[in-house]
């Protein structure tokens, strides 16, 4: 049986990193804007990549968008840009 109780110590949070490298900022700007176009029709992230496949934007490597990972990367690595 225990008698003390022992303090458990709180984990930091580990501070998040750009997942895509700034570098290629210029390539992926008109697809955050597509991306921010479509959730704000309340589009899933699944019809959002559906949707960019459709509007004919296709990833760096020219492949389509297959995995709504792949769209929570591009809005966490860049920011929405104001008009």
């Amino acid at each position: 049986m225990l008698t003390r109780r022992y303090p458990v110590p709180e984990k930091q949070p580990k501070p998040r990193k750009k997942l895509i490298p700034a570098s290629l900022a210029g390539f992926y700007r008109p697809v955050r804007k597509a991306i921010s176009r479509f959730q704000a029709e309340g589009k899933t992230l699944a019809e959002v990549c559906e949707a960019l496949n459709a509007a004919g934007f296709r990833t760096r490597t020219g492949l389509p968008f297959r995995h709504s990972v792949q769209i929570i990367k591009i809005v966490r690595s860049f920011p929405v840009e104001a008009d």
